[in-house]
């Protein structure tokens, strides 16, 4: 058990711009009711803490340009335990959901088991790996002092990655995460990554956060601490909540589908942008340059809306939608 989260990882990292992974559209999706599943295969024994595991997905899953059958927890990964890596040993990309130290709970509580187990379920003639975190202890270097349950759900179907969220209790970790002796970082830390390699520090991690311009950003292995403040979350996700990740579908006239309820027509723009909005939705769209400030925000209804973009520099742009029930990032290219 790594106590400290291997901290000098953590002072390695500043802030750069760079939302969305590869090209997908980043959710956040509220009110989806959190199911706790049976009859799961256990890959945990008892009083565990870091452990190695493998995860047989029964399909192949492509995820920012890596295909894997199998998926791995390594008790010399960076956060053993709450890492998923694939394929092992390769250090390619890590899907690091919580940068907490996670333990079993009934190291201290006898009555509290806490198992790390998966699941491959059929959903419409395709399957879907689901990888479970019941009960499990959130470890402060010197006692369990919450705890968490979450589910990775990895689809055979499109290659969608989604994080769900069940109960947890937090009150004791987020202040631990804004110890100056501890983390001293902003909030929570959600982590994806590609390309790493601890030992060159090299590699890239896309993080959640919520301060605008985009939910998700980006940070360089490479750089250096000045950054740390200002990641992470303001709080832990709240229960029945899913991230999501999703790669833009083309459908048959060109358009880029980003959500069921979302089409744009391009995601590089010369002189306008369309908007294609499904009935019975409703969004507020707030669109920022670069370096993050806001240079527009409008109401979007059900039907098109054409976006005049002739005044716009050459440059990224960022789309937030957002409406009561979820936030939808996505990057675009002025030209």
């Amino acid at each position: 058990m790594n106590k400290l989260f291997k901290l000098s990882f953590f002072y390695l990292l500043s802030l750069s711009l760079g939302a969305q992974p590869d090209g997908y559209v980043f959710s956040v999706i509220y009110n989806v009711p959190y199911t706790t599943l049976d009859s799961t295969i256990i890959i945990t024994s008892k009083d565990w803490d870091d452990f190695d595991a493998e995860v047989p997905l029964g399909f192949n899953f492509k995820f920012m340009g890596k295909t894997t059958n199998k998926l791995y927890f390594d008790s010399n990964e960076f956060n053993a335990g709450t890492d998923v890596t694939f394929p092992n040993n390769t250090n390619f990309v890590n899907l690091i959901s919580l940068v907490i130290d996670l333990w079993d709970r009934s190291t201290e509580e006898p009555d509290q088991n806490s198992d790390v187990s998966y699941k491959i379920v059929e959903n419409n003639g395709s399957k879907v790996a689901i990888i479970q975190w019941k009960n499990a202890g959130i470890y402060d270097i010197d006692f369990i002092v919450d705890s968490v349950n979450f589910q990775y759900w990895f689809y055979e179907k499109d290659n969608t990655l989604e994080f769900r969220f069940g109960d947890g209790s937090y009150e004791l970790i987020e202040n631990y995460y804004r110890d100056p002796e501890f983390l001293n970082a902003k909030g929570p830390v959600f982590f994806l990554g590609k390309n790493i390699n601890f030992a060159a520090l090299t590699g890239k991690f896309y993080y959640t956060k919520s301060e605008f311009p985009a939910v998700m950003d980006s940070i360089r292995f490479q750089d250096f601490e000045t950054e740390i403040p200002k990641l992470g979350l303001d709080s832990f996700p709240r229960k029945n909540t899913i991230f999501r990740w999703k790669l833009p579908i083309v459908i048959n006239n060109g358009d880029q589908q980003l959500t069921e309820s979302i089409a744009i027509n391009a995601s590089v723009i010369s002189n306008s942008l369309q908007i294609k909005i499904a009935e019975s939705k409703e969004y507020t769209l707030r669109i920022f340059n670069s370096i993050g400030r806001q240079i527009n925000q409008m109401n979007l209804n059900p039907g098109m809306t054409e976006i005049n973009w002739m005044h716009y520099q050459t440059g990224q742009y960022y789309l937030l939608f957002e409406n009561e029930k979820e936030k939808i990032s996505y990057k675009v290219l002025k030209i």
